[in-house]
């Protein structure tokens, strides 16, 4: 769909200085004394030209009337209706070049472009104009010939803009003038599914002046009635814009940005703005018109808010999802040529585009695509990057006004900034991602955006998550073994959590890991044990394969006893001589000792220190009365068991503290012990 572009009606100078718009009252001229200064300037004309289409369309309006009366070759055109049939033909190349040549003679007359110089040509329109009624007046001449004559035309005619400048030197006497002017300065009047139903319709209005302006009962009117925009003392300073609203509900699809006054009419905006034909004025405390612009044809007399400053016809209509704007800020001459028609930026996201997993902790990127449909340099626009975790029902922003490079690498976090402070839970099975593009260069306001297609999630890699994500954890009741609905389902509790308010615990350690407490799930235990404790019960090193992590895995027996790892009541209740086995007596223990079932399967899993005791007791008496052994090595070795058998005890009651295990089964493959540990 091609951009449509506003119509001139008159051609207007405008003098640059230095680069800088020189523009009456304006406060640069401050700087000047009170005395008339010759500033050599370079006077640029605009204009406007239009083509074939806008002259079928309008040649029959009553402002045309007198310039309808042109000559083509040796053919004279007198009236509306003998235009529109040459406008209309195209059956032969001669026809299609009086067509094209037509236009431009209507442009020369209404918009006096005639002295415009096509500088490749090295001609003006006037002369190429000329050269086009000889070629007509040549009946020998070829199709090619009138081809290329007819696509000359052509060009000029679909250029829609002309400007031509030239050096002057201007006397100027500055003029130092507070004044009030607001002008209305951006006008949406036909929303696309993106941005809102049919009625989230809204206008920009810029103080342009060098007062802030009250806008207590000031009204904005369409062709039919007016609303107040406040009631109220309401300021609009020096270089600020507002953005006129019948509804919040504009606010969900546009980002506004801090220092805009949002003003909500709680209504439509007049009695809703056409799409086709229409009008809005701006009106002071006073009732007086201080703007108004009106789009489509010729305005009705029989509208209530007519006047006959209205611009006849007004600006072309923008069509859907385009914004009708001036083309540069605040400007206005009170012509038609203030004003263009933008296209907002298209953008598009690639990914995550959905069904990916982004891990919070871990760094992942967003990809898109963002296109400036005003200018063929994308470069300029600015890019805003935001996380939904509800698909797309409520956002919070990740970064602002970063660069159009198409991609954005960053680390998940556990919580974003809700604008007010809280936590923006991350974790979710229905994240989304959105890239916003604007037109900063033109004006804020000239938005587009695109969000992931499907939803995606972020589940927490709990070995990379920062002390303070690790604290909001501990708060929330969230271990690494939570379930992950459970850990998805904590977004509301999350939001009550200011995050400034989080307080680091003493316990954590780096990258978040710690001593935590598993709850017992179907019958099995997971035991989590700091990295300080680097040995096992036996005092041997853990197995190399495990990288330091130990996790000790238990499952419940089903006659309800458990393994408590002591060897002495295992070699007991299988009735074994515990000198039998060469371990028991010089101190060192293997697997065996610490683990072997009784005849039923079950093993004792309640150990105490009298116990240990009356078992050591029971094993020395039992000593000396089978081998007699009175001397001092066998005392020793007794002595050195009883001191194994302790440290032992010791190290069970510490595991106890962490975690509270009543009942644990360990499960015999082949007779070897699975033990696993892990932090």
């Amino acid at each position: 769909m091609s951009l449509l572009k506003k119509m001139f009606k008159k051609t207007v100078a405008i003098a640059c200085v230095s680069g800088m718009l020189i523009v009456a009252n304006m406060p640069l001229l401050n700087a000047f004394e009170a005395h008339v200064v010759n500033v050599r300037a370079t006077m640029c004309n605009y204009s406007e030209i239009r083509s074939t289409g806008f002259w079928k369309t309008y040649i029959e309006d009553e402002v045309f009337q007198p310039y309808q009366i042109q000559l083509l070759g040796d053919e004279e055109v007198g009236t509306a209706g003998e235009a529109l049939i040459i406008l209309n033909q195209n059956a032969t190349m001669e026809s299609k070049l009086k067509a094209q040549l037509l236009a431009m003679k209507f442009n020369i007359a209404y918009y006096n472009v005639g002295n415009y110089l096509d500088e490749t040509e090295e001609k003006t329109l006037n002369e190429i104009a000329a050269e086009a009624d000889i070629l007509l007046q040549d009946s020998d001449a070829e199709d090619e010939e009138r081809e290329i004559m007819k696509d000359l035309l052509e060009y000029w005619n679909t250029q829609e803009t002309l400007k031509y400048c030239y050096g002057v030197s201007i006397p100027i006497e500055p003029v130092i003038v507070e004044e009030e002017v607001v002008v209305i300065n951006k006008v949406y009047t036909n929303p696309d599914i993106e941005h809102g139903c049919s009625s989230d319709e809204w206008l920009e209005i810029f103080n342009s002046g060098t007062v802030d302006v009250n806008l207590k009962d000031w009204q904005i009117c369409d062709n039919a009635t007016c609303d107040f925009l406040s009631l109220n003392d309401l300021i609009l300073e020096v270089g600020q814009y507002a953005v006129i609203a019948p509804y919040t509900t504009v606010w969900n699809s546009w980002d506004v940005p801090e220092g805009t006054l949002k003003i909500v009419l709680g209504s439509a905006i007049g009695n809703m703005l056409n799409n086709d034909i229409d009008m809005l004025a701006l009106k002071n405390s006073a009732g007086e018109i201080v703007d108004q612009l009106n789009w489509g044809g010729i305005p009705g007399s029989g509208w209530a808010n007519y006047n006959i400053d209205l611009w006849a016809p007004g600006v072309s209509a923008p069509d859907e999802g385009y914004i009708l704007g001036r083309i540069s800020n605040g400007y206005d001459t009170d012509q038609l040529y203030d004003w263009t028609i933008y296209e907002l930026p298209s953008v598009q996201v690639t990914y995550p585009n959905g069904g990916e997993t982004f891990y919070v902790g871990r760094t992942h990127y967003v990809e898109w695509i963002a296109l400036d449909n005003n200018d063929s340099d994308s470069s300029d626009l600015s890019i805003d990057i935001w996380y939904s975790a509800d698909s797309g029902a409520t956002w919070a922003n990740i970064d602002r006004g970063i660069e159009n490079s198409g991609r954005y690498d960053f680390v998940v976090p556990l919580c974003l900034d809700n604008g007010s402070g809280e936590c923006y839970w991350t974790p979710s099975n229905k994240s989304r991602i959105k890239v916003v593009a604007t037109d900063n260069a033109r004006n804020f306001m000239l938005t587009g955006w695109d969000m992931s297609d499907e939803d995606f999630c972020p589940p927490i890699d709990f070995s990379l998550i920062t002390p303070e994500e690790a604290a909001m954890l501990a708060q929330l009741g969230i271990t690494e073994n939570s379930l992950i609905e459970d850990i998805y389902a904590q977004g509301a509790a999350a939001s009550e959590i200011n995050l400034d308010d989080i307080v680091l615990e003493e316990n954590i350690i780096e990258d978040g890991a710690g001593d935590q407490e598993v709850p017992e799930e179907d019958g099995e235990v997971q035991i989590e044990v700091s990295s300080s404790d680097t040995s096992t019960s036996s005092g041997e090193e853990p197995d190399s394969n495990t990288d330091g992590e130990n996790e000790l895995i238990a499952e419940d027996d089903e006659d309800g006893t458990v393994l408590d790892g002591d060897a002495d009541d295992s070699d007991d209740a299988s009735g074994s001589d515990p000198d039998e086995d060469d371990d028991s007596t010089n101190g060192d223990l293997d697997e065996e000792d610490i683990n072997k079932e009784d005849e039923d399967g079950s093993v004792s899993a309640e150990d105490t220190k009298e116990q240990d005791d009356d078992d050591l007791k029971s094993d020395v008496e039992d000593d000396q009365k089978e081998e007699d052994i009175s001397t001092e090595e066998s005392v020793i070795d007794d002595v050195e068991e009883e001191t194994i058998e302790e440290e032992q005890l010791q190290q069970q009651e510490e595991l106890g503290d962490r975690e509270e295990v009543t009942q644990q089964e360990i499960t015999e493959d082949g007779g070897d012990i699975q033990i696993e540990f892990s932090l």
